[in-house]
């Protein structure tokens, strides 16, 4: 190999390492900071995502609060991350990243097994629900689609994840009412005493 191809691919390598894997930067988010109670903003937002290529952090936050509280009245991509951290939510490092930077799979799951309450298995425990783990105990729950937890996630596929996570709390709720149910002994048959 003559000495300048050397010194070429030698070039190319060290910039590659140098600049690492460098995160997706989404040029027009979407608004998030609209009125709490303009109904036709919150659903232009919801009508806008499933054709985005990459999702912001801020806009993957503001849907997450959206499906657990039915409201978002932060008003702000900083006070988000505040409100993420009060509720114990907040993963590490996600308060680092700027509010558009395209948001991965993995922080995505983090925040979600920590607003769901899922337990999830021993590595997820043992790593504080670290987004690696996080992920994998969704893709295996079946409420997130199979990949990398460093994937970012698309508008299509965050609704998607949504939607499940929306219909997994329902079927959860309905669980912890029919266990709470008191039960009716008058409505329950007894068998006969055998003789």
């Amino acid at each position: 190999m003559p000495h300048a191809t050397r010194l070429l691919s030698a070039a190319l390598v060290s910039a590659t390492l140098l600049t690492g894997c460098a995160r997706t930067i989404v040029v027009e988010p979407q608004e998030t900071s609209y009125d709490p109670n303009d109904v036709t903003a919150q659903l232009d937002f919801w009508h806008e995502l499933p054709g985005r290529s990459a999702i912001t952090n801020d806009e993957g936050i503001h849907g997450i609060i959206l499906m657990i509280n039915g409201t978002d009245e932060t008003g702000s991509y900083e006070n988000r991350l505040a409100f993420l951290e009060t509720n114990g939510w907040l993963p590490k490092g996600l308060g680092d990243e700027a509010s558009n930077v395209a948001m991965q799979r993995g922080t995505l799951a983090s925040i979600l097994t920590r607003a769901m309450d899922i337990e999830g298995g021993v590595m997820m425990r043992l790593t504080d629900k670290s987004p690696r783990y996080a992920y994998r105990e969704l893709v295996y729950m079946n409420l997130m689609p199979e990949g990398s937890e460093q994937m970012v996630l698309d508008g299509l596929d965050y609704v998607g994840v949504i939607s499940k996570c929306e219909d997994h709390m329902r079927r959860e709720a309905a669980k912890a009412r029919a266990q709470a149910a008191p039960v009716d002994n008058d409505a329950v048959e007894t068998a006969p005493a055998s003789e």
